[in-house]
């Protein structure tokens, strides 16, 4: 299967934006690949939900609150995606310009990742990450590229993903749109466009 051989490590600020996440995580749960996090990146995730949970008017021990329950349904709900051991000695990689960063690559590299998903795919040179096999995209391209490979299987878990989002949910259009215009998913949502009446 597809998600035995195909395994994307994602970035904090992906899993920061709840769209992207759902998504990202709703198309694993369909076996479409597999994916990995560290205990870093999550520490990062929770940070940036919480400066947003903030920016909506949240106050500080209600955004924490938040945030914390986020990741610890996200553990919950993959406990095979986190990669453990010790992160402490993580090695130097010339030509990652972030100091901050090289944990990431480090990861990447412990989980024979074949995909990096960031939104910051200037701070990885392709050229530093080629000799590790490890190809970069955007949420975007990444999301797209694995509905391009069984479109039918990701409008049907969007779907699914449709209904936990509302109640009443939202219609297919309406999801779709507000993905298109507002969250940067637009090459997904040309791939789910054709599929949305089994969304």
């Amino acid at each position: 299967m597809f998600a035995n051989r195909y395994t994307a490590l994602i970035d904090a600020n992906v899993l920061a934006s709840a769209p992207k996440r759902d998504l990202i995580l709703t198309l694993a749960r369909a076996e479409m690949y597999r994916f990995r996090w560290t205990g870093r990146i999550l520490v990062e995730t929770e940070s940036a939900l919480v400066s947003i949970f903030q920016d909506r008017d949240f106050d500080d021990a209600a955004a924490r609150t938040r945030a914390a329950a986020s990741i610890t349904a996200m553990v919950a709900a993959f406990p095979e995606a986190m990669i453990d051991g010790d992160f402490s000695n993580t090695p130097i990689y010339d030509g990652i310009p972030d100091p901050k960063d090289h944990h990431i690559l480090h990861a990447a590299i412990r989980c024979q990742a074949s995909m990096l998903v960031t939104d910051n795919i200037r701070d990885f040179p392709p050229e530093v990450l080629e000799p590790y096999a490890i190809e970069i995209a955007t949420a975007d391209n990444f999301i797209a590229d694995a509905i391009d490979l069984d479109a039918v299987r990701a409008a049907e878990a969007v779907k699914g993903l449709r209904a936990r989002l509302g109640n009443p949910p939202m219609d297919a259009e309406t999801l779709l749109d507000l993905w298109d215009t507002r969250h940067g998913l637009s090459q997904t949502v040309s791939l789910l466009r054709p599929f949305q009446g089994l969304i």
